[in-house]
């Protein structure tokens, strides 16, 4: 009998965002209401869920990507951009809406603030998650971000694909986004982890939804058959859990 493999290694549904990043040491300090302030550093780029199927792409992963842009040149920049990285989009284009923006600022150790109008992501449907069912079909794996649950319809959508996802055998990574909206809708996340398969949370992110504090306990309660968790844990790089053992890799120097 021939073996039949799916087209796709990775499906992603997610946001379309552009990225403004902006670094100051003392930003929020030194803005002059009503005046101009200075920047050290700004530049804008590509941003949101299509980063992964981007990413993936380029490590050599057929890729693909469902999401939804304002019908205005940056949304159709984006698609481009993926569709040169090697990626089958299908992104579709809301007229009244313009497409997803995050301001992103940096402070002096790296960490990063966000200011976000979601803008044309918030309505994705599940009639157009319904129009893309053949990208479901042919997958090894769905991707989705937390995220991408914030509003209706969206929210909706996303779990029309997880549901297409389930019955057409692909398994399903969750990366649930930040710890303060999983607290936001406990109930909902803490569901779409008990149904994953691949669950990638950093360490703040693992406590809320496991409800422990320790490491140790953290871990104890990632352990679960069927699941495996990669935990994020910054600059000390990750932690693989299965129900079996756990595997610590290490992390390697970059400039933020």
């Amino acid at each position: 009998m021939i073996e039949v493999t799916n087209e796709f290694d990775c499906l992603v549904v997610g946001d379309v965002l552009f990225d403004i990043f902006l670094e100051h040491s003392g930003i929020l300090h030194a803005f002059l209401k009503g005046g101009t302030s200075y920047l050290h550093f700004a530049e804008i780029g590509f941003g949101g869920a299509g980063n992964t199927a981007e990413g993936l792409s380029i490590l050599g992963a057929k890729t693909c990507f469902i999401g939804k842009a304002g019908k205005d040149y940056w949304g159709r920049l984006y698609e481009r951009d993926l569709t040169t990285k090697g990626v089958d989009c299908r992104v579709f284009f809301e007229k009244k809406a313009s497409t997803g923006l995050a301001i992103v600022i940096s402070g002096q150790r790296g960490e990063r603030s966000f200011l976000v109008f979601r803008g044309a992501n918030d309505r994705l449907s599940t009639s157009e998650i319904n129009k893309s069912m053949d990208l479901f079909r042919n997958t090894s794996y769905l991707y989705l971000s937390g995220y991408s649950l914030v509003a209706n319809p969206q929210r909706n959508a996303i779990l029309r694909g997880v549901d297409l996802a389930k019955r057409y055998g692909a398994k399903v990574v969750f990366d649930p986004g930040a710890h303060n909206i999983i607290r936001s809708n406990f109930e909902l996340f803490n569901n779409l982890f008990n149904n994953c398969d691949v669950f990638c949370p950093n360490l703040e992110e693992a406590k809320t939804i496991t409800k422990a504090n320790r490491l140790e306990t953290v871990i104890g309660r990632l352990q679960r058959e069927d699941l495996l968790t990669a935990l994020k844990i910054g600059e000390d790089g990750c932690i693989l859990i299965d129900k079996k053992e756990t595997m610590k890799i290490r992390g390697f120097k970059s400039k933020c």
